[in-house]
Protein backbone atom coordinates (compact mmCIF):
# COMPACT_ATOMS: atom_id res chain seq x y z
CA UNK A 1 0.00 0.00 0.00
CA UNK A 2 3.01 2.78 -0.33
CA UNK A 3 1.79 4.23 -2.86
CA UNK A 4 -2.01 4.40 -2.47
CA UNK A 5 -1.97 7.91 -0.64
CA UNK A 6 -0.30 8.99 -3.73
CA UNK A 7 -2.64 7.53 -6.22
CA UNK A 8 -5.65 9.12 -4.05
CA UNK A 9 -3.77 12.48 -4.19
CA UNK A 10 -3.20 12.07 -8.19
CA UNK A 11 -6.94 10.83 -8.19
CA UNK A 12 -8.59 13.60 -6.37
CA UNK A 13 -6.49 16.20 -7.86
CA UNK A 14 -8.25 15.01 -11.65
CA UNK A 15 -11.40 15.46 -9.81
CA UNK A 16 -11.34 18.94 -9.68
CA UNK A 17 -11.84 19.26 -13.36
CA UNK A 18 -15.47 18.13 -13.31
CA UNK A 19 -18.15 15.97 -12.77
CA UNK A 20 -17.84 13.86 -16.02
CA UNK A 21 -14.85 11.78 -14.66
CA UNK A 22 -15.73 8.53 -13.90
CA UNK A 23 -13.32 6.39 -12.05
CA UNK A 24 -13.37 2.47 -12.59
CA UNK A 25 -11.27 -0.38 -11.60
CA UNK A 26 -10.89 -4.11 -13.62
CA UNK A 27 -10.30 -6.19 -10.66
CA UNK A 28 -8.07 -7.45 -7.94
CA UNK A 29 -7.95 -4.36 -6.23
CA UNK A 30 -8.66 -6.02 -2.76
CA UNK A 31 -6.09 -8.77 -2.28
CA UNK A 32 -3.07 -9.83 -4.13
CA UNK A 33 -3.42 -13.65 -4.61
CA UNK A 34 -6.54 -15.62 -5.32
CA UNK A 35 -5.80 -18.30 -2.17
CA UNK A 36 -4.22 -17.04 0.93
CA UNK A 37 -2.58 -19.12 3.97
CA UNK A 38 -3.74 -19.30 6.98
CA UNK A 39 -0.97 -16.68 8.71
CA UNK A 40 -1.47 -14.18 6.49
CA UNK A 41 -5.18 -14.13 7.02
CA UNK A 42 -5.57 -11.33 9.51
CA UNK A 43 -3.38 -8.84 7.12
CA UNK A 44 -4.72 -9.64 4.37
CA UNK A 45 -8.25 -9.01 5.25
CA UNK A 46 -7.28 -5.63 7.27
CA UNK A 47 -5.30 -4.32 4.30
CA UNK A 48 -8.30 -4.53 2.26
CA UNK A 49 -10.61 -3.16 4.28
CA UNK A 50 -8.28 -0.01 4.23
CA UNK A 51 -8.13 -0.31 0.24
CA UNK A 52 -12.14 -0.19 0.71
CA UNK A 53 -12.06 2.88 2.76
CA UNK A 54 -9.33 4.45 0.53
CA UNK A 55 -11.88 3.72 -2.23
CA UNK A 56 -14.34 5.69 -1.04
CA UNK A 57 -12.42 8.58 -0.53
CA UNK A 58 -11.10 8.41 -4.02
CA UNK A 59 -14.59 7.79 -5.66
CA UNK A 60 -14.47 4.82 -7.35
CA UNK A 61 -17.71 3.44 -9.28
CA UNK A 62 -18.11 0.83 -11.44
CA UNK A 63 -15.47 -2.17 -10.66
CA UNK A 64 -15.70 -5.77 -12.37
CA UNK A 65 -14.32 -8.25 -9.81
CA UNK A 66 -10.48 -10.58 -10.29
CA UNK A 67 -10.61 -14.27 -9.09
CA UNK A 68 -8.15 -12.72 -6.13
CA UNK A 69 -11.07 -10.24 -4.45
CA UNK A 70 -13.04 -13.54 -3.85
CA UNK A 71 -10.18 -15.00 -2.33
CA UNK A 72 -12.05 -14.91 1.02
CA UNK A 73 -15.38 -15.59 -1.10
CA UNK A 74 -18.22 -13.48 -2.73
CA UNK A 75 -20.14 -12.51 0.33
CA UNK A 76 -16.78 -10.68 1.84
CA UNK A 77 -16.88 -9.06 -1.64
CA UNK A 78 -19.64 -7.46 -0.87
CA UNK A 79 -19.13 -6.61 2.09
CA UNK A 80 -15.62 -5.00 0.23
CA UNK A 81 -17.73 -3.35 -2.46
CA UNK A 82 -20.00 -2.12 -0.14
CA UNK A 83 -17.53 -0.19 2.15
CA UNK A 84 -16.09 1.05 -0.80
CA UNK A 85 -19.30 2.93 -2.52
CA UNK A 86 -18.35 0.53 -5.94
CA UNK A 87 -20.63 -0.84 -7.65
CA UNK A 88 -19.59 -4.31 -9.12
CA UNK A 89 -20.66 -5.56 -12.58
CA UNK A 90 -20.07 -9.02 -14.24
CA UNK A 91 -22.06 -10.61 -17.10
CA UNK A 92 -20.94 -14.08 -16.61
CA UNK A 93 -20.05 -14.52 -12.89
CA UNK A 94 -23.09 -16.46 -11.45
CA UNK A 95 -24.36 -17.93 -8.32
CA UNK A 96 -25.64 -21.38 -8.69
CA UNK A 97 -28.13 -20.29 -12.24
CA UNK A 98 -28.74 -16.08 -11.44
CA UNK A 99 -25.94 -13.78 -12.30
CA UNK A 100 -23.76 -12.68 -8.98
CA UNK A 101 -23.86 -9.22 -10.20
CA UNK A 102 -25.40 -6.53 -12.68
CA UNK A 103 -23.95 -7.95 -15.97
CA UNK A 104 -24.38 -3.93 -17.45
CA UNK A 105 -24.76 -0.91 -16.43
CA UNK A 106 -25.56 2.88 -17.78
CA UNK A 107 -24.71 6.58 -17.22
CA UNK A 108 -24.30 9.62 -18.55
CA UNK A 109 -21.03 11.20 -18.53
CA UNK A 110 -20.06 14.51 -19.73
CA UNK A 111 -23.04 14.30 -22.81
CA UNK A 112 -22.17 10.92 -23.47
CA UNK A 113 -24.47 8.18 -22.68
CA UNK A 114 -22.11 5.24 -21.57
CA UNK A 115 -22.46 1.47 -21.15
CA UNK A 116 -20.86 -0.79 -19.39
CA UNK A 117 -20.31 -4.20 -19.21
CA UNK A 118 -18.02 -6.61 -17.20
CA UNK A 119 -16.53 -9.92 -17.77
CA UNK A 120 -14.43 -12.56 -15.79
CA UNK A 121 -12.07 -14.76 -16.79
CA UNK A 122 -10.02 -17.98 -14.31
CA UNK A 123 -7.92 -20.65 -14.32
CA UNK A 124 -8.32 -22.13 -10.90
CA UNK A 125 -11.91 -22.84 -9.46
CA UNK A 126 -13.51 -20.22 -7.29
CA UNK A 127 -14.39 -20.83 -3.61
CA UNK A 128 -18.45 -22.33 -2.75
CA UNK A 129 -20.37 -19.52 -1.23
CA UNK A 130 -22.52 -20.19 1.37
CA UNK A 131 -22.63 -23.73 -0.04
CA UNK A 132 -23.06 -22.56 -3.46
CA UNK A 133 -20.73 -22.77 -6.15
CA UNK A 134 -19.30 -20.30 -8.14
CA UNK A 135 -19.40 -20.49 -11.90
CA UNK A 136 -18.26 -18.08 -14.33
CA UNK A 137 -19.87 -18.80 -17.93
CA UNK A 138 -18.41 -18.52 -21.51
CA UNK A 139 -16.92 -15.04 -22.03
CA UNK A 140 -18.05 -14.53 -24.92
CA UNK A 141 -21.62 -15.50 -25.48
CA UNK A 142 -21.88 -13.56 -22.42
CA UNK A 143 -20.24 -10.53 -23.81
CA UNK A 144 -22.44 -10.76 -27.24
CA UNK A 145 -25.81 -11.00 -24.87
CA UNK A 146 -24.24 -8.04 -23.28
CA UNK A 147 -23.32 -5.48 -26.03
CA UNK A 148 -26.88 -6.51 -27.90
CA UNK A 149 -28.15 -5.14 -24.66
CA UNK A 150 -26.85 -2.10 -24.94
CA UNK A 151 -27.31 -1.44 -28.23
CA UNK A 152 -29.13 1.72 -29.51
CA UNK A 153 -29.39 2.98 -26.06
CA UNK A 154 -25.94 4.31 -25.61
CA UNK A 155 -23.18 6.21 -27.23
CA UNK A 156 -20.20 4.39 -26.11
CA UNK A 157 -20.12 0.94 -24.90
CA UNK A 158 -16.99 -0.41 -22.58
CA UNK A 159 -15.89 -3.45 -21.46
CA UNK A 160 -14.36 -3.61 -17.75
CA UNK A 161 -12.81 -7.17 -18.16
CA UNK A 162 -10.39 -9.38 -15.67
CA UNK A 163 -8.95 -11.57 -18.24
CA UNK A 164 -5.75 -10.62 -19.66
CA UNK A 165 -4.68 -8.91 -22.10
CA UNK A 166 -4.37 -11.30 -24.74
CA UNK A 167 -8.09 -12.52 -24.00
CA UNK A 168 -9.06 -8.86 -24.46
CA UNK A 169 -7.08 -8.51 -27.86
CA UNK A 170 -9.22 -11.70 -29.43
CA UNK A 171 -12.44 -10.16 -27.94
CA UNK A 172 -12.57 -7.51 -30.50
CA UNK A 173 -12.40 -9.84 -33.35
CA UNK A 174 -14.78 -11.92 -31.80
CA UNK A 175 -17.58 -9.41 -30.00
CA UNK A 176 -18.23 -6.35 -32.49
CA UNK A 177 -19.96 -3.30 -30.92
CA UNK A 178 -17.34 -2.70 -27.93
CA UNK A 179 -15.61 0.89 -28.17
CA UNK A 180 -13.10 0.75 -25.21
CA UNK A 181 -11.95 -2.37 -23.16
CA UNK A 182 -10.39 -1.89 -19.74
CA UNK A 183 -8.82 -5.01 -18.50
CA UNK A 184 -7.06 -6.38 -15.84
CA UNK A 185 -5.40 -9.45 -14.60
CA UNK A 186 -2.40 -9.47 -17.17
CA UNK A 187 -1.01 -6.71 -15.46
CA UNK A 188 0.54 -5.31 -18.61
CA UNK A 189 0.56 -1.44 -19.02
CA UNK A 190 -0.41 -0.30 -22.53
CA UNK A 191 -0.10 2.99 -21.41
CA UNK A 192 -1.90 4.76 -25.16
CA UNK A 193 -3.54 1.00 -26.04
CA UNK A 194 -3.75 -0.72 -29.36
CA UNK A 195 -6.73 -0.32 -31.44
CA UNK A 196 -7.87 -3.90 -33.10
CA UNK A 197 -10.48 -3.54 -35.89
CA UNK A 198 -12.77 -1.02 -34.39
CA UNK A 199 -11.89 -0.89 -30.45
CA UNK A 200 -9.88 0.18 -28.33
CA UNK A 201 -7.76 -1.58 -25.49
CA UNK A 202 -6.14 -0.58 -22.53
CA UNK A 203 -4.36 -1.77 -19.13
CA UNK A 204 -2.63 0.38 -16.64
CA UNK A 205 -0.29 -2.27 -14.81
CA UNK A 206 -1.50 -3.25 -11.24
CA UNK A 207 -1.14 -2.40 -7.88
CA UNK A 208 -2.05 1.09 -8.36
CA UNK A 209 1.84 1.81 -9.48
CA UNK A 210 0.03 3.47 -12.72
CA UNK A 211 -3.44 5.45 -13.41
CA UNK A 212 -4.81 5.13 -16.65
CA UNK A 213 -6.50 8.13 -17.94
CA UNK A 214 -9.06 7.54 -21.21
CA UNK A 215 -10.62 10.73 -22.25
CA UNK A 216 -13.32 10.55 -24.71
CA UNK A 217 -15.68 13.56 -26.30
CA UNK A 218 -19.23 13.11 -28.40
CA UNK A 219 -18.47 13.29 -32.29
CA UNK A 220 -20.42 15.71 -33.47
CA UNK A 221 -24.62 14.73 -33.83
CA UNK A 222 -26.54 16.00 -36.68
CA UNK A 223 -29.25 18.63 -34.76
CA UNK A 224 -31.50 16.36 -36.84
CA UNK A 225 -30.97 13.17 -36.36
CA UNK A 226 -33.55 11.24 -33.71
CA UNK A 227 -31.96 10.63 -29.90
CA UNK A 228 -31.67 7.51 -30.43
CA UNK A 229 -28.83 6.94 -33.00
CA UNK A 230 -25.34 6.05 -31.58
CA UNK A 231 -23.00 8.78 -31.77
CA UNK A 232 -19.69 6.88 -31.77
CA UNK A 233 -17.42 9.18 -29.26
CA UNK A 234 -13.85 10.27 -29.80
CA UNK A 235 -10.44 9.38 -28.02
CA UNK A 236 -8.90 12.64 -27.28
CA UNK A 237 -6.03 11.49 -24.52
CA UNK A 238 -5.33 7.77 -22.95
CA UNK A 239 -2.12 7.18 -21.19
CA UNK A 240 -0.66 5.30 -18.24
CA UNK A 241 0.26 7.83 -15.21
CA UNK A 242 3.08 7.06 -13.44
CA UNK A 243 2.12 6.94 -9.94
CA UNK A 244 5.55 7.99 -8.54
CA UNK A 245 7.16 10.43 -5.80
CA UNK A 246 6.33 13.36 -7.13
CA UNK A 247 2.77 13.00 -6.92
CA UNK A 248 1.56 14.76 -3.38
CA UNK A 249 -0.05 12.65 -0.57
CA UNK A 250 -3.61 12.77 0.09
CA UNK A 251 -3.57 13.23 3.88
CA UNK A 252 -7.15 11.19 4.87
CA UNK A 253 -5.72 8.32 2.61
CA UNK A 254 -1.99 8.45 3.93
CA UNK A 255 -3.67 7.93 7.94
CA UNK A 256 -5.33 5.25 6.99
CA UNK A 257 -2.18 3.28 5.75
CA UNK A 258 -0.13 5.36 8.83
CA UNK A 259 -2.69 3.23 10.91
CA UNK A 260 -2.71 0.08 9.05
CA UNK A 261 1.04 0.03 9.63
CA UNK A 262 0.97 0.94 13.76
CA UNK A 263 -2.27 -2.15 13.62
CA UNK A 264 0.36 -4.29 11.80
CA UNK A 265 3.21 -3.96 14.36
CA UNK A 266 0.94 -3.82 17.35
CA UNK A 267 -0.14 -6.89 16.09
CA UNK A 268 3.35 -8.57 15.82
CA UNK A 269 4.25 -7.80 19.00
CA UNK A 270 1.10 -9.17 21.05
CA UNK A 271 1.89 -12.60 19.04
CA UNK A 272 5.24 -11.97 19.96
CA UNK A 273 4.57 -11.91 23.55
CA UNK A 274 2.15 -14.20 23.90
CA UNK A 275 3.25 -17.53 21.56
CA UNK A 276 6.90 -18.01 22.22
CA UNK A 277 6.36 -21.78 20.18
CA UNK A 278 4.44 -20.20 16.45
CA UNK A 279 2.57 -22.29 14.87
CA UNK A 280 4.35 -23.12 11.50
CA UNK A 281 3.70 -25.57 8.31
CA UNK A 282 4.70 -28.84 9.90
CA UNK A 283 7.84 -29.81 8.05
CA UNK A 284 11.44 -30.90 9.33
CA UNK A 285 13.47 -28.33 7.43
CA UNK A 286 15.54 -26.14 9.12
CA UNK A 287 17.51 -22.95 7.92
CA UNK A 288 20.23 -22.04 9.15
CA UNK A 289 21.20 -18.84 7.93
CA UNK A 290 23.55 -17.33 5.94
CA UNK A 291 26.30 -16.40 8.64
CA UNK A 292 26.83 -20.16 9.11
CA UNK A 293 26.93 -21.24 5.48
CA UNK A 294 29.37 -18.07 5.00
CA UNK A 295 32.15 -20.14 7.33
CA UNK A 296 32.68 -22.70 4.84
CA UNK A 297 31.77 -20.86 1.89
CA UNK A 298 33.59 -17.26 2.07
CA UNK A 299 33.84 -16.39 -1.78
CA UNK A 300 30.21 -16.98 -2.19
CA UNK A 301 29.29 -15.22 0.88
CA UNK A 302 31.47 -12.35 -0.01
CA UNK A 303 29.65 -12.51 -3.47
CA UNK A 304 26.22 -12.97 -2.14
CA UNK A 305 26.65 -9.46 -0.04
CA UNK A 306 27.59 -7.39 -3.03
CA UNK A 307 23.59 -8.50 -4.66
CA UNK A 308 20.27 -6.86 -4.28
CA UNK A 309 19.24 -10.12 -2.70
CA UNK A 310 21.28 -9.02 0.28
CA UNK A 311 19.47 -5.71 1.03
CA UNK A 312 16.13 -6.79 0.14
CA UNK A 313 14.93 -7.01 3.73
CA UNK A 314 16.51 -3.07 3.75
CA UNK A 315 13.84 -1.87 1.45
CA UNK A 316 10.80 -3.12 4.05
CA UNK A 317 12.49 -1.42 6.75
CA UNK A 318 12.68 1.92 4.51
CA UNK A 319 8.72 1.19 3.74
CA UNK A 320 8.03 0.37 7.19
CA UNK A 321 6.81 -3.26 6.22
CA UNK A 322 8.79 -6.02 8.75
CA UNK A 323 5.45 -6.78 9.84
CA UNK A 324 3.77 -7.50 6.89
CA UNK A 325 3.51 -11.14 6.05
CA UNK A 326 2.73 -10.30 2.22
CA UNK A 327 5.82 -9.28 1.62
CA UNK A 328 8.11 -10.91 4.20
CA UNK A 329 7.52 -13.96 2.62
CA UNK A 330 9.98 -12.75 -0.70
CA UNK A 331 12.45 -10.79 1.17
CA UNK A 332 13.23 -13.41 4.11
CA UNK A 333 14.15 -16.67 4.11
CA UNK A 334 12.35 -19.82 4.71
CA UNK A 335 9.78 -17.41 5.63
CA UNK A 336 6.07 -19.30 7.80
CA UNK A 337 7.74 -22.50 8.02
CA UNK A 338 9.50 -24.69 10.63
CA UNK A 339 12.84 -23.89 11.64
CA UNK A 340 13.20 -25.27 15.09
CA UNK A 341 14.61 -22.34 16.44
CA UNK A 342 13.67 -22.04 19.61
CA UNK A 343 14.63 -18.18 20.27
CA UNK A 344 11.80 -17.72 17.22
CA UNK A 345 9.56 -15.72 19.06
CA UNK A 346 6.07 -14.61 16.46
CA UNK A 347 5.73 -15.69 12.97
CA UNK A 348 7.25 -12.42 11.72
CA UNK A 349 10.29 -12.72 13.71
CA UNK A 350 12.97 -13.25 10.87
CA UNK A 351 16.40 -12.74 13.09
CA UNK A 352 19.14 -14.34 11.41
CA UNK A 353 17.19 -14.67 8.22
CA UNK A 354 16.63 -11.47 7.14
CA UNK A 355 16.73 -10.60 3.21
CA UNK A 356 16.81 -13.41 0.31
CA UNK A 357 19.95 -15.51 1.69
CA UNK A 358 21.32 -18.64 0.29
CA UNK A 359 18.57 -20.70 1.13
CA UNK A 360 16.14 -18.75 -0.39
CA UNK A 361 17.62 -20.20 -3.48
CA UNK A 362 19.65 -23.28 -2.96
CA UNK A 363 17.07 -25.05 -0.35
CA UNK A 364 17.07 -25.32 3.60
CA UNK A 365 20.33 -26.25 5.41
CA UNK A 366 18.94 -29.26 6.73
CA UNK A 367 19.24 -30.53 2.81
CA UNK A 368 22.49 -29.91 2.71
CA UNK A 369 23.88 -33.35 1.41
CA UNK A 370 21.63 -33.91 -1.04
CA UNK A 371 21.32 -32.76 -5.01
CA UNK A 372 18.58 -30.34 -4.32
CA UNK A 373 21.32 -28.38 -2.98
CA UNK A 374 22.92 -27.71 -6.25
CA UNK A 375 20.24 -27.85 -8.86
CA UNK A 376 17.59 -25.92 -7.36
CA UNK A 377 19.02 -22.54 -7.63
CA UNK A 378 19.15 -22.48 -11.23
CA UNK A 379 15.77 -23.48 -11.74
CA UNK A 380 13.16 -20.73 -13.45
CA UNK A 381 10.61 -22.39 -10.99
CA UNK A 382 12.82 -21.21 -7.71
CA UNK A 383 12.61 -17.62 -8.99
CA UNK A 384 9.36 -17.21 -10.04
CA UNK A 385 8.09 -18.11 -6.92
CA UNK A 386 8.94 -14.38 -6.06
CA UNK A 387 9.58 -12.67 -9.12
CA UNK A 388 5.84 -13.56 -10.66
CA UNK A 389 3.98 -11.43 -12.51
CA UNK A 390 2.15 -9.29 -9.99
CA UNK A 391 5.62 -8.56 -8.17
CA UNK A 392 8.20 -8.30 -11.15
CA UNK A 393 6.50 -7.85 -14.01
CA UNK A 394 9.51 -6.90 -15.98
CA UNK A 395 11.52 -10.06 -14.54
CA UNK A 396 13.32 -12.25 -17.62
CA UNK A 397 14.99 -15.38 -16.29
CA UNK A 398 17.52 -15.32 -18.65
CA UNK A 399 19.41 -11.96 -18.47
CA UNK A 400 18.39 -12.20 -14.81
CA UNK A 401 19.93 -15.36 -13.21
CA UNK A 402 23.49 -14.29 -13.96
CA UNK A 403 23.26 -10.94 -11.35
CA UNK A 404 22.85 -13.40 -9.00
CA UNK A 405 24.77 -16.87 -9.61
CA UNK A 406 27.42 -17.50 -7.52
CA UNK A 407 30.82 -17.71 -8.70
CA UNK A 408 31.79 -21.30 -9.75
CA UNK A 409 34.49 -23.52 -7.51
CA UNK A 410 34.59 -24.88 -3.95
CA UNK A 411 35.57 -22.60 -0.99
CA UNK A 412 35.59 -25.13 1.59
Amino acid sequence: MGGLARRAGLILERRKSGPSVLLLDSGDFFFRDQTLQQFELAQATRKAEILAQAAKIMGYSLVVPGESDLALGLTKYRELVKMAGMHPICANLKVGNELAFPATAMCEVGGLRVGFLGLLSVQRPLPQDQGKTLLVDNVVECCKAAVRSLSGKVDVIIALTHQGADLDRSMCRLVPGIDLIIGGHSRETLGSGTIIEKTAVYQAGYQGKYMGHVELKPARRDPGASKALRTPAERVISEAIPVDLSIKEDPKTAALVAGYNKWVTDEARKVSQASPQPTREDTSDVYWGATLCGQCHPKHDEFWKGTLHAHAFETLKKKNKTQDVECLACHTTGFAKTRNRPETKSITDVTGLESVQCESCHAPGSRHNTPEIRTRASLKATCVSCHDAKNSPKFDFETWLPRVRCPKGTTM
